[in-house]
């Protein structure tokens, strides 16, 4: 079983934002795989189980703030006993140009408070990353540009990147991190 977290921050102020683009990659799964994300106490995060393709896995998306997003994370992975290798975190990047997705196993968190926080409640580096290139900000503060809506003219290159970040953890379920890179990376 797989555990699929996308990040995101909570509450109608952030839709539509660079950094909730890990919530609408399972949004998008969700949808495509037929199931509903419902709230979870325990969790606190909007969360269901499902099949993609012949692998089990668990939708989440933290409904704490992305600051503490390891704490659903965390949770979530106890809960169904799912090691850190068969976590995959889905999370936008600055460092990467807008639109493109990576996906790639361990390292740090290249300043992602959401990332830190999922490194530090799980205790480790090794769960699979897909990485949604947010491109870096111009004239605004890194803060400001992932938290501001998506401006019209990028709204295609998001929607497709969703699209192929989905797919990408669909190809890591049924074949393994290392094809989903041989496959998407070089894109």
């Amino acid at each position: 079983m797989y555990l699929i977290a996308g990040l995101g921050n909570p509450g109608k102020e952030y839709e539509d934002t660079r950094h909730n683009l890990g919530f609408e990659v399972i949004g998008r799964l969700a949808i495509e795989h037929g199931t509903v994300l419902k709230n979870d106490r325990k969790f606190r995060a909007k969360a269901a189980k499902t099949d993609l393709g012949s692998a089990k896995a668990v939708l989440l998306s933290p409904q704490t703030f992305m600051n503490l997003s390891g704490q659903a994370v965390k949770a979530a992975a106890d809960y169904y006993k799912i090691p850190a290798e068969k976590v995959v975190l889905v999370y936008d990047d600055i460092d990467l140009e807008e639109g493109r997705v990576r996906i790639k196993i361990g390292g740090g968190s290249a300043g992602h408070k959401g990332v830190e926080s999922v490194i530090e409640h799980l205790n480790a580096r090794d769960f699979i990353r897909v990485r949604i290139g947010a491109g870096r900000p111009v004239l605004k503060e890194a803060s400001d540009h992932v938290l501001s809506r998506l401006e019209e003219d990028k709204r295609d290159v998001f929607s497709s990147a969703i699209n192929t970040a989905a797919l990408a953890v669909v190809e890591i379920v049924a074949n393994g991190p290392e094809a989903a890179m041989n496959q998407f990376n070089g894109v």
